[in-house]
């Protein structure tokens, strides 16, 4: 029996027997020298050096040390006393203003009370009376009794700020001078030691006044202060 086969398939077969042939003769050497790698062919001799020696080092004691060290003296100079006499002459200064304020304060005192003392004072000759003479009496004993009521309710003072240094006391005393505003220092001493000083500004008859007076410093100076009663007119 003949087996018949076309020619088409007949030259795919042809040539896929071709080149299955070529690829078994050059194979074998394609493998070899992929095998023959420079890497891996190459060897190195090195020789590394030799380890290091530690150095002898001699710990010396302590006593040995310390003998060999300097030590230097820096000798200060005294403060010169002059740097100190502004400050404590400025705070006697204040001490004398403050004591003269509160000292003030009495002597006006006794001069109402010696006033209405003589305003009191009744008449002895009936004779001379007249229906003139008692209302003018009248009336001084009504401007007389008017301070009373004022020294009763006291004087309010709005405090600005408080400060340890006496410089920025004074510094806001003259800006707030600046102004047009009455103003003063009052110089408390701490129970630590040593004073704060207080800037308050005056000129508030009541406490409606004085809250008054807080707004306009408020929005004046940006400084939110606060009422105070002082107790004294």
């Amino acid at each position: 029996m003949k087996i018949e086969m076309d020619e088409k398939i007949k030259h795919r077969l042809i040539g896929l027997a071709v080149i299955i042939s070529i690829a078994a003769i050059f194979a074998p050497a394609i493998i070899k020298k992929s095998s023959q790698r420079p890497d891996r062919n190459v060897t190195m001799n090195v020789k590394l050096p030799p380890k290091p020696l530690y150095p002898n080092v001699v710990i010396k004691s302590e006593k040995e040390l310390f003998q060999k060290t300097k030590v230097a003296h820096v000798e200060l100079a005294p403060v010169p006393e002059e740097s100190q006499l502004p400050q404590l002459t400025k705070a006697d200064v204040i001490e004398k203003n403050v004591s003269i304020e509160r000292a003030s304060t009495p002597v006006e005192l006794a001069k109402k009370t010696s006033a209405r003392q003589n305003a009191s004072i009744p008449v002895s000759n009936k004779a001379v009376e007249s229906p003139d003479l008692k209302n003018k009496a009248l009336a001084q004993k009504n401007n007389v009794s008017s301070p009373k009521k004022r020294e009763a309710k006291g004087e309010y003072t709005v405090q600005l700020a408080s400060f340890s240094k006496l410089s920025n006391a004074e510094h806001l005393l003259k800006h707030v001078e600046s102004k047009g505003y009455r103003a003063k220092i009052l110089r408390v001493k701490r129970k630590t030691g040593g004073f704060y000083f207080k800037v308050h500004v005056v000129g508030a008859g009541d406490k409606h006044e004085a809250e008054k007076l807080k707004q306009k410093l408020a929005s004046t100076f940006q400084l939110n202060g606060f009422v105070i009663h002082t107790g004294v007119s």
